[in-house]
């Protein structure tokens, strides 16, 4: 059972002190134990799939605000118009 919720992990990668690092990080952050590190891993790839994490150069996580990237579903007609 994970001891994190979403919205710890979130408050952490929002921080000033915070720079982007792959989930073995902030796993260490939190002084995970390996057994929930695949519960964190999860849940970080449900975050991902919402947009409110993105995963940048070598597998590291920040938010889309602190890169520059806007999340949404963009429409485009077939034909260009």
């Amino acid at each position: 059972m994970l001891m994190i919720s979403e919205s710890d992990i979130l408050r952490f990668v929002r921080s000033r002190r915070y720079q982007p690092m792959p989930a073995e990080g902030i796993a260490e952050h939190f002084g995970l134990a390996q057994e929930e590190f695949d519960a964190l891993r999860r849940l970080v790839r449900e975050m991902e799939l919402v947009g409110e994490l993105v995963e940048v150069k070598r597998g590291c996580l920040a938010t889309p605000e602190r890169v520059g990237l806007v999340v949404g579903v963009l429409h485009c007609h077939p034909r260009g118009f």
